[in-house]
Protein backbone atom coordinates (compact mmCIF):
# COMPACT_ATOMS: atom_id res chain seq x y z
CA UNK A 1 0.00 0.00 0.00
CA UNK A 2 1.27 3.44 -0.84
CA UNK A 3 1.61 6.06 1.85
CA UNK A 4 1.42 9.69 0.85
CA UNK A 5 4.34 11.52 2.36
CA UNK A 6 3.07 15.05 2.02
CA UNK A 7 1.22 16.77 4.85
CA UNK A 8 -2.49 17.27 4.44
CA UNK A 9 -3.48 20.70 5.66
CA UNK A 10 -6.88 20.22 7.25
CA UNK A 11 -8.88 23.17 8.52
CA UNK A 12 -8.47 22.39 12.17
CA UNK A 13 -4.72 22.54 11.65
CA UNK A 14 -5.16 25.79 9.74
CA UNK A 15 -7.19 27.35 12.49
CA UNK A 16 -5.59 25.30 15.19
CA UNK A 17 -6.75 26.47 18.59
CA UNK A 18 -10.01 28.28 17.99
CA UNK A 19 -11.39 27.94 21.49
CA UNK A 20 -12.49 31.11 23.25
CA UNK A 21 -11.25 31.57 26.79
CA UNK A 22 -14.56 32.91 28.04
CA UNK A 23 -16.66 29.75 28.02
CA UNK A 24 -17.49 26.46 26.36
CA UNK A 25 -19.63 25.96 23.31
CA UNK A 26 -22.68 23.74 23.66
CA UNK A 27 -22.16 22.46 20.13
CA UNK A 28 -19.26 22.94 17.74
CA UNK A 29 -21.64 24.24 15.05
CA UNK A 30 -23.10 26.96 17.30
CA UNK A 31 -21.15 30.22 17.27
CA UNK A 32 -21.82 32.09 20.51
CA UNK A 33 -18.66 34.11 21.04
CA UNK A 34 -15.26 34.84 19.49
CA UNK A 35 -14.36 32.21 16.88
CA UNK A 36 -11.99 31.86 13.94
CA UNK A 37 -13.92 29.85 11.37
CA UNK A 38 -11.31 29.85 8.61
CA UNK A 39 -8.22 31.55 7.22
CA UNK A 40 -7.74 31.77 3.48
CA UNK A 41 -4.49 32.25 1.60
CA UNK A 42 -4.58 33.76 -1.88
CA UNK A 43 -2.93 32.25 -3.79
CA UNK A 44 -3.75 28.94 -2.11
CA UNK A 45 -0.36 27.42 -2.92
CA UNK A 46 2.90 27.89 -4.80
CA UNK A 47 4.97 25.68 -7.10
CA UNK A 48 8.72 26.12 -6.67
CA UNK A 49 11.36 25.56 -9.35
CA UNK A 50 13.86 23.66 -7.21
CA UNK A 51 16.93 24.81 -9.12
CA UNK A 52 15.96 28.47 -9.46
CA UNK A 53 12.89 29.75 -7.57
CA UNK A 54 13.27 33.14 -9.27
CA UNK A 55 11.09 36.20 -9.02
CA UNK A 56 10.99 38.74 -6.22
CA UNK A 57 9.97 38.17 -2.62
CA UNK A 58 6.54 39.63 -3.43
CA UNK A 59 5.94 36.86 -5.98
CA UNK A 60 6.03 34.30 -3.16
CA UNK A 61 3.73 36.13 -0.75
CA UNK A 62 0.09 35.31 -0.12
CA UNK A 63 -2.71 37.51 1.17
CA UNK A 64 -4.13 35.85 4.28
CA UNK A 65 -7.75 36.67 5.17
CA UNK A 66 -9.16 35.46 8.48
CA UNK A 67 -12.88 34.87 8.98
CA UNK A 68 -13.28 35.95 12.60
CA UNK A 69 -16.79 36.17 14.05
CA UNK A 70 -18.26 37.17 17.39
CA UNK A 71 -22.05 37.54 17.74
CA UNK A 72 -21.47 39.43 21.02
CA UNK A 73 -19.33 42.05 19.29
CA UNK A 74 -21.86 43.91 17.14
CA UNK A 75 -20.14 46.82 15.34
CA UNK A 76 -17.11 46.61 17.62
CA UNK A 77 -13.46 45.74 16.98
CA UNK A 78 -11.15 42.76 17.25
CA UNK A 79 -7.53 43.16 18.26
CA UNK A 80 -4.59 41.19 16.89
CA UNK A 81 -1.87 41.69 19.51
CA UNK A 82 0.50 39.15 17.96
CA UNK A 83 1.05 37.42 14.61
CA UNK A 84 4.17 35.68 13.35
CA UNK A 85 5.19 33.85 10.19
CA UNK A 86 7.91 31.22 9.77
CA UNK A 87 8.84 28.14 7.72
CA UNK A 88 7.40 24.93 9.15
CA UNK A 89 10.68 23.06 9.22
CA UNK A 90 9.96 19.35 9.32
CA UNK A 91 10.56 16.84 12.08
CA UNK A 92 14.20 16.09 11.42
CA UNK A 93 15.16 19.73 11.99
CA UNK A 94 12.82 19.86 14.99
CA UNK A 95 14.61 16.86 16.47
CA UNK A 96 18.01 18.38 15.77
CA UNK A 97 17.17 21.57 17.66
CA UNK A 98 15.32 20.00 20.57
CA UNK A 99 12.34 22.22 19.74
CA UNK A 100 8.95 20.50 19.94
CA UNK A 101 6.55 23.33 19.16
CA UNK A 102 4.96 23.58 15.72
CA UNK A 103 4.23 27.29 15.99
CA UNK A 104 6.44 30.27 15.28
CA UNK A 105 8.80 31.55 17.95
CA UNK A 106 9.71 35.23 18.36
CA UNK A 107 13.29 34.21 19.19
CA UNK A 108 15.89 32.66 16.89
CA UNK A 109 16.09 28.88 16.96
CA UNK A 110 19.18 27.04 18.14
CA UNK A 111 20.10 25.55 14.76
CA UNK A 112 23.82 24.79 14.31
CA UNK A 113 24.10 26.34 10.85
CA UNK A 114 23.68 30.16 11.13
CA UNK A 115 22.46 30.43 7.54
CA UNK A 116 19.71 27.89 8.17
CA UNK A 117 18.96 29.56 11.50
CA UNK A 118 18.39 32.90 9.76
CA UNK A 119 16.14 31.25 7.14
CA UNK A 120 13.97 29.73 9.88
CA UNK A 121 13.58 32.96 11.84
CA UNK A 122 10.07 34.30 12.46
CA UNK A 123 8.67 37.40 10.78
CA UNK A 124 6.20 39.70 12.60
CA UNK A 125 2.97 40.17 10.62
CA UNK A 126 1.49 43.03 12.65
CA UNK A 127 3.13 46.26 13.84
CA UNK A 128 4.48 46.69 17.34
CA UNK A 129 1.50 47.26 19.63
CA UNK A 130 -0.77 45.04 17.52
CA UNK A 131 -3.58 45.75 15.12
CA UNK A 132 -7.26 46.64 15.57
CA UNK A 133 -9.88 45.66 12.98
CA UNK A 134 -13.50 46.80 12.81
CA UNK A 135 -16.47 44.65 11.88
CA UNK A 136 -17.59 44.38 8.25
CA UNK A 137 -20.33 46.90 7.43
CA UNK A 138 -22.86 44.28 6.35
CA UNK A 139 -22.39 41.64 9.03
CA UNK A 140 -21.89 43.74 12.14
CA UNK A 141 -20.06 40.96 13.97
CA UNK A 142 -17.85 39.44 11.26
CA UNK A 143 -14.23 40.59 10.98
CA UNK A 144 -11.98 40.01 7.96
CA UNK A 145 -8.44 41.11 8.85
CA UNK A 146 -5.86 40.61 6.10
CA UNK A 147 -2.12 39.98 6.29
CA UNK A 148 0.73 39.55 3.82
CA UNK A 149 3.10 36.65 4.32
CA UNK A 150 5.26 34.25 2.37
CA UNK A 151 8.75 32.82 2.18
CA UNK A 152 11.45 34.93 0.55
CA UNK A 153 13.43 33.90 -2.50
CA UNK A 154 16.45 33.49 -0.19
CA UNK A 155 14.50 31.17 2.10
CA UNK A 156 13.16 29.14 -0.82
CA UNK A 157 16.60 28.76 -2.39
CA UNK A 158 18.04 27.53 0.90
CA UNK A 159 15.18 25.43 2.27
CA UNK A 160 14.62 23.73 -1.10
CA UNK A 161 18.35 23.64 -1.86
CA UNK A 162 20.71 20.72 -2.13
CA UNK A 163 21.84 19.26 1.23
CA UNK A 164 25.16 20.99 1.90
CA UNK A 165 25.10 22.08 5.55
CA UNK A 166 27.15 19.16 6.83
CA UNK A 167 24.60 18.49 9.60
CA UNK A 168 22.97 15.13 8.82
CA UNK A 169 19.56 15.94 10.29
CA UNK A 170 19.36 19.30 8.54
CA UNK A 171 20.54 17.88 5.23
CA UNK A 172 17.90 15.14 5.44
CA UNK A 173 15.23 17.75 6.09
CA UNK A 174 16.31 19.83 3.09
CA UNK A 175 16.21 16.72 0.91
CA UNK A 176 12.64 16.04 2.07
CA UNK A 177 11.69 19.64 1.28
CA UNK A 178 12.84 19.13 -2.31
CA UNK A 179 10.76 15.99 -2.61
CA UNK A 180 7.62 16.66 -0.61
CA UNK A 181 7.40 20.43 -0.24
CA UNK A 182 7.45 22.78 2.71
CA UNK A 183 4.78 24.79 4.50
CA UNK A 184 5.13 28.26 5.93
CA UNK A 185 3.17 28.90 9.13
CA UNK A 186 1.33 32.07 10.08
CA UNK A 187 0.25 32.03 13.73
CA UNK A 188 -2.24 34.56 15.12
CA UNK A 189 -3.81 35.69 18.37
CA UNK A 190 -7.19 37.44 18.21
CA UNK A 191 -8.82 39.13 21.20
CA UNK A 192 -11.99 41.04 22.00
CA UNK A 193 -12.57 42.09 25.59
CA UNK A 194 -11.69 39.12 27.80
CA UNK A 195 -11.98 36.65 24.91
CA UNK A 196 -8.91 35.29 23.17
CA UNK A 197 -8.39 32.73 20.40
CA UNK A 198 -5.33 31.47 18.58
CA UNK A 199 -5.17 30.19 15.03
CA UNK A 200 -2.62 28.83 12.58
CA UNK A 201 -2.66 29.05 8.80
CA UNK A 202 -0.33 27.19 6.46
CA UNK A 203 0.97 28.56 3.17
CA UNK A 204 2.01 25.62 0.99
CA UNK A 205 5.08 25.44 -1.26
CA UNK A 206 5.36 22.34 -3.43
CA UNK A 207 8.18 21.35 -5.80
CA UNK A 208 7.44 21.92 -9.47
CA UNK A 209 7.76 18.59 -11.23
CA UNK A 210 9.53 18.19 -14.56
CA UNK A 211 7.34 20.26 -16.95
CA UNK A 212 8.24 17.97 -19.85
CA UNK A 213 6.66 15.04 -18.00
CA UNK A 214 3.95 16.94 -16.12
CA UNK A 215 2.97 19.96 -18.25
CA UNK A 216 -0.42 20.30 -16.54
CA UNK A 217 0.83 20.70 -12.98
CA UNK A 218 -0.69 23.84 -11.49
CA UNK A 219 -0.70 25.55 -8.08
CA UNK A 220 -3.62 24.79 -5.80
CA UNK A 221 -6.72 26.97 -6.13
CA UNK A 222 -9.05 27.84 -3.27
CA UNK A 223 -12.36 25.95 -3.46
CA UNK A 224 -15.48 28.10 -3.59
CA UNK A 225 -19.18 27.66 -2.88
CA UNK A 226 -21.23 29.39 -5.55
CA UNK A 227 -24.56 29.21 -3.72
CA UNK A 228 -26.72 27.55 -1.09
CA UNK A 229 -30.11 25.86 -1.53
CA UNK A 230 -32.72 25.34 1.20
CA UNK A 231 -35.22 22.50 1.54
CA UNK A 232 -38.05 21.85 3.98
CA UNK A 233 -37.50 18.12 4.31
CA UNK A 234 -35.47 15.10 3.27
CA UNK A 235 -36.86 12.06 1.49
CA UNK A 236 -37.09 9.23 4.02
CA UNK A 237 -36.22 6.59 1.42
CA UNK A 238 -33.41 8.23 -0.57
CA UNK A 239 -32.14 10.82 1.90
CA UNK A 240 -32.26 13.46 -0.80
CA UNK A 241 -33.46 16.98 0.10
CA UNK A 242 -36.93 17.82 -1.18
CA UNK A 243 -39.63 20.52 -1.07
CA UNK A 244 -37.24 23.32 -2.00
CA UNK A 245 -37.55 26.97 -1.16
CA UNK A 246 -37.56 29.17 -4.24
CA UNK A 247 -34.31 30.82 -5.26
CA UNK A 248 -33.67 33.93 -3.20
CA UNK A 249 -36.37 33.09 -0.64
CA UNK A 250 -35.26 33.54 2.98
CA UNK A 251 -36.42 30.53 5.01
CA UNK A 252 -38.58 31.40 8.02
CA UNK A 253 -38.77 28.68 10.67
CA UNK A 254 -41.00 28.26 13.70
CA UNK A 255 -39.77 26.59 16.88
CA UNK A 256 -43.31 25.79 18.03
CA UNK A 257 -43.98 23.90 14.79
CA UNK A 258 -40.75 21.97 15.12
CA UNK A 259 -39.54 23.18 11.73
CA UNK A 260 -36.33 21.78 10.31
CA UNK A 261 -34.25 23.05 7.43
CA UNK A 262 -32.02 21.11 5.04
CA UNK A 263 -29.11 23.25 3.85
CA UNK A 264 -27.27 22.22 0.67
CA UNK A 265 -24.13 24.05 -0.50
CA UNK A 266 -23.27 24.01 -4.18
CA UNK A 267 -20.46 21.53 -4.74
CA UNK A 268 -17.02 23.11 -4.98
CA UNK A 269 -14.55 21.87 -7.60
CA UNK A 270 -12.23 19.13 -6.37
CA UNK A 271 -8.97 19.52 -8.29
CA UNK A 272 -6.78 16.67 -9.52
CA UNK A 273 -3.11 17.05 -8.66
CA UNK A 274 0.20 15.19 -8.99
CA UNK A 275 2.70 14.75 -6.16
CA UNK A 276 5.58 12.62 -4.91
CA UNK A 277 5.03 9.89 -2.36
CA UNK A 278 6.86 6.96 -0.77
CA UNK A 279 5.74 3.56 -2.00
CA UNK A 280 5.91 1.27 1.01
CA UNK A 281 5.29 -1.76 -1.16
CA UNK A 282 8.62 -1.12 -2.89
CA UNK A 283 10.98 -0.27 -0.06
CA UNK A 284 9.93 3.36 0.28
CA UNK A 285 10.83 4.29 -3.30
CA UNK A 286 9.85 7.82 -4.31
CA UNK A 287 7.15 7.71 -7.00
CA UNK A 288 4.69 10.13 -8.51
CA UNK A 289 0.98 9.75 -7.91
CA UNK A 290 -2.18 11.54 -8.94
CA UNK A 291 -5.21 12.14 -6.74
CA UNK A 292 -8.40 14.14 -6.65
CA UNK A 293 -8.82 16.43 -3.67
CA UNK A 294 -11.08 15.49 -0.82
CA UNK A 295 -13.24 18.49 0.15
CA UNK A 296 -14.73 19.02 3.59
CA UNK A 297 -17.71 21.25 4.33
CA UNK A 298 -18.18 22.63 7.86
CA UNK A 299 -21.49 24.17 8.99
CA UNK A 300 -21.95 26.94 11.57
CA UNK A 301 -24.83 29.09 12.85
CA UNK A 302 -25.25 31.86 15.43
CA UNK A 303 -28.18 29.98 17.02
CA UNK A 304 -29.29 26.37 16.74
CA UNK A 305 -27.16 23.48 15.52
CA UNK A 306 -26.28 21.50 12.40
CA UNK A 307 -26.35 17.74 12.04
CA UNK A 308 -23.98 16.48 10.80
CA UNK A 309 -21.41 19.14 11.61
CA UNK A 310 -19.43 18.36 8.47
CA UNK A 311 -19.72 16.65 5.12
CA UNK A 312 -17.06 15.28 2.76
CA UNK A 313 -16.95 15.06 -1.02
CA UNK A 314 -16.00 11.38 -0.96
CA UNK A 315 -17.10 8.38 1.05
CA UNK A 316 -14.47 6.57 3.08
CA UNK A 317 -14.18 3.87 5.71
CA UNK A 318 -14.70 6.58 8.34
CA UNK A 319 -17.30 8.67 6.50
CA UNK A 320 -20.04 6.48 5.10
CA UNK A 321 -23.63 6.86 3.95
CA UNK A 322 -26.47 4.33 4.34
CA UNK A 323 -27.30 4.58 0.63
CA UNK A 324 -23.67 4.64 -0.51
CA UNK A 325 -24.08 8.13 -1.99
CA UNK A 326 -22.22 11.34 -1.22
CA UNK A 327 -24.48 13.90 0.48
CA UNK A 328 -23.31 17.46 1.04
CA UNK A 329 -26.41 18.74 2.86
CA UNK A 330 -26.76 19.19 6.60
CA UNK A 331 -29.90 19.63 8.69
CA UNK A 332 -30.27 22.86 10.60
CA UNK A 333 -32.03 22.44 13.94
CA UNK A 334 -33.46 25.67 15.43
CA UNK A 335 -32.70 26.58 19.05
CA UNK A 336 -35.22 26.19 21.83
CA UNK A 337 -37.46 29.14 22.65
CA UNK A 338 -35.21 30.64 25.33
CA UNK A 339 -32.25 30.82 22.93
CA UNK A 340 -34.08 32.50 20.05
CA UNK A 341 -32.29 35.62 18.77
CA UNK A 342 -34.17 38.80 19.63
CA UNK A 343 -34.56 39.88 16.00
CA UNK A 344 -35.09 36.34 14.72
CA UNK A 345 -32.10 36.50 12.36
CA UNK A 346 -29.66 33.59 12.33
CA UNK A 347 -26.44 33.81 10.33
CA UNK A 348 -25.18 30.62 8.72
CA UNK A 349 -21.65 29.99 7.47
CA UNK A 350 -20.48 27.09 5.35
CA UNK A 351 -16.71 26.68 5.08
CA UNK A 352 -15.11 24.36 2.51
CA UNK A 353 -11.53 23.08 2.82
CA UNK A 354 -9.45 21.04 0.44
CA UNK A 355 -6.57 18.85 1.61
CA UNK A 356 -3.86 21.23 0.35
CA UNK A 357 -4.66 24.20 2.63
CA UNK A 358 -7.19 25.75 0.26
CA UNK A 359 -10.34 27.23 1.81
CA UNK A 360 -13.46 29.16 0.86
CA UNK A 361 -16.71 30.12 2.56
CA UNK A 362 -20.16 31.57 2.09
CA UNK A 363 -22.72 32.97 4.52
CA UNK A 364 -26.43 33.65 4.49
CA UNK A 365 -29.25 34.57 6.86
CA UNK A 366 -32.44 32.76 7.84
CA UNK A 367 -35.18 33.76 10.28
CA UNK A 368 -36.34 31.76 13.27
CA UNK A 369 -39.38 32.64 15.38
CA UNK A 370 -41.41 31.17 18.28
Amino acid sequence: MRSRSFRRCWPMSLALACAASCGNLDDVTTVKDLRVLAIQAEPAGFLVDLDAPGGSDRDWQATLTALVVDPTGLNQTVQIPAALGCPDYIDTITAATGTTTRVCSPTLLNVPDPTVQAALASTPLVPVGGLSVGATPDGGFAFLPTFQYGLSTTQLALLFGSPTTGVAQVDAALANNRTFGLDAIASFTFTRGDQSVQAIKRVVYWPRLDPAQYPDQAPNQNPSISGVSFFKSRNSATGEPEDAYTAGEVPELSVSRGDKLVVLPAAATAETYTFYEKDRDHGGAIVTATAQELLRYDFFATAGTFSPAERESKLSALVTSPDGQVHLDSQYNPPDAKHLPADGDVTIWIVVHDERAGVGWTSTTIRVGP
